[in-house]
């Protein structure tokens, strides 16, 4: 769960109805993206939302990659 580009667990959660989200964290020491996916309970969209936009909010949100 912990190597790059396993975007697809996110289609996966929603599709068994676990909402799921990808929230921006920054870029790492190389100037590349980092994200975090969080998972919530059924029927819980909106406390997911909110978790989303606090860690997006508080360690930098969605930056451009560097250069390659």
């Amino acid at each position: 769960l912990l190597s790059p580009v396993n975007f697809a667990y996110t289609a996966l959660f929603n599709a068994i109805a676990f909402p799921a989200i990808e929230c921006p964290m920054g870029l790492d020491k190389n100037g590349m993206p980092l994200g975090v996916q969080i998972v919530a309970s059924p029927n819980s969209d909106r406390i997911l939302i909110a978790a989303a936009k606090d860690l997006e909010e508080g360690f930098g949100g969605w930056l451009p990659a560097g250069p390659l």
